[in-house]
């Protein structure tokens, strides 16, 4: 297999499902949060709804053999 940085389909959809959460649920509650210094558990339990919060969904990351889909995650 050559090396390429295109990317699949599956991580097209990863930043197109992490780039949705992010617009819809972390960025309008970020400020407010940030402010009251507080932990946003309600994110964090969308996230855990949207499968962005579980170990079998970092050990995926982890093991993709391009290595991209943690770092477009991270983003």
């Amino acid at each position: 297999m050559a090396f390429t940085l295109e990317l699949t389909g599956a991580q097209h959809e990863l930043v197109e499902r992490t780039h949705r959460f992010a617009a819809e649920v972390i960025r309008p509650v970020a400020g407010e949060y940030d402010r009251a210094e507080e932990f946003p558990w309600e994110v964090l339990e969308k996230a855990a709804e949207e499968g962005f919060y579980n170990p079998l969904f970092y050990r995926d990351l982890i093991g993709d053999p391009t290595g991209l889909s943690l770092p477009l995650f991270m983003e």
